[in-house]
């Protein structure tokens, strides 16, 4: 039977021909689904991973369109649901991996480190603390004049993005990514 007429029949919801697409294809998503490392995340399974793939390729069957020759359609259908399958899989991996342990951004590192009485209850912690705010003050004198503006209010002043934009006439980007780089030299001049 051709490929055309199979694919034909699966999208018209006929059984026989959707086992034989699966029988066909399953190497291909299983090798997609298999390829990703989830040993990780508990919650996750690999063969609850392949049947995901599996539901979004039949959700979306009806939009796949043969054109060409057999062979041409059949590469074509290949490449289509591997992309489904890899794309099912980095949707999975973020809703099961990446919500849950937000990645420390420098902004949050520095705001952190600021607040000494929020993480530290001991006095010898304090002291250390605040000896790292002694070092972190030192570092920001030595950046340049605008970088210290930047660095002071938004961390020492409370100051949103938008406000310090508004207040040194300049875009929210440019506030944004001058900010990242000011935290960067910072970073860079930190001991």
């Amino acid at each position: 039977m051709q490929f055309a007429s199979v694919l034909k029949s699966a999208q018209a919801g006929d059984q026989s021909a959707i086992k034989a697409i699966i029988d066909e294809f399953s190497n291909e998503v299983r090798a997609v689904c298999f390829s990703f490392d989830v040993d990780g995340i508990a919650e996750i399974s690999r063969t609850d991973l392949v049947q995901d793939a599996w539901v979004k390729i039949w959700v979306q069957i009806n939009r796949f369109r043969i054109c060409g020759d057999e062979e041409t359609s059949k590469k074509m259908f290949r490449g289509w649901i591997r992309r489904i399958a890899r794309n099912e899989m980095i949707n999975t991996l973020e809703k099961n991996g990446a919500k849950k342990r937000r990645p420390t951004t420098p902004i949050r590192q520095l705001s952190t480190s600021l607040n000494p009485t929020r993480s530290s209850k001991s006095p010898s912690k304090l002291l250390m603390k605040l000896e790292e705010i002694d070092q972190l003050n030192s570092a920001i004198g030595r950046l340049s004049t605008e970088s210290q503006t930047l660095i002071r209010s938004c961390f020492f002043d409370g100051k949103t993005m938008k406000q310090i934009s508004i207040d040194l006439d300049m875009s929210y980007e440019q506030v944004r990514h001058r900010l990242a780089a000011a935290i960067s030299n910072l970073r860079n001049l930190m001991p």
